[in-house]
């Protein structure tokens, strides 16, 4: 059973408390300090900060004339397909931004590619198996910011994969 206060009396309320003298004054330490951080990166033009850093890699433009490049894999499968690996987590367990980031270290040492087989094989195990890949970079042209229908494509580097467990 509840009770209620009798008409007219005030409920209990809890005593507003005030922030203490230390805890301001932390608060404003931190917040003259990201400030600073700020400033001085966007003065000095440095992303090393980042994310408090000049964000200068969102604040320019492109040339609407310059070609748009991208990063790529086909791969040859088991039953002797050509299809596009889907550079995603769903299709072989990483994002095309990851493998865009590795993309020298791969052309380097094409047997990192064999991580995308596996990859593939374990997330897919009723697909026909990879059994060679090949990365390369498609170039579109543009004109105006319009893509021309002209398009070039770079064979990177290749693999055949050497994982029976992938191939199977």
């Amino acid at each position: 059973m509840t009770t209620e206060p009798p008409p007219g009396s005030a409920p209990d309320v809890a005593p507003t408390r005030t922030l203490g003298t230390a805890s301001k004054a932390w608060r404003l330490v931190a917040v003259v300090a990201a400030l600073s951080v700020l400033t001085t990166s966007q003065f000095l033009r440095s992303n090393d900060f980042f994310p408090l850093g000049s964000l200068s890699q969102y604040a320019k433009g492109t040339d609407p004339d310059a070609p748009v490049r991208s990063t790529g894999m086909t791969a040859l499968t088991t039953d002797g397909t050509e299809v596009e690996v889907s550079l995603n987590a769903r299709g072989v367990g990483v994002e095309r931004a990851e493998v865009e980031g590795q993309v020298q270290r791969i052309v380097d040492d094409p047997s990192l590619l064999e991580a995308i087989a596996r990859g593939h094989a374990g997330l897919h195990p009723d697909e026909p198996r990879y059994v060679h890949i090949t990365m390369h970079r498609t170039s579109q042209e543009m004109r105006d910011g319009t893509p021309t229908g002209e398009s070039t494509r770079e064979v990177l580097t290749e693999w055949t994969v050497r994982d029976e467990e992938a191939r199977q």
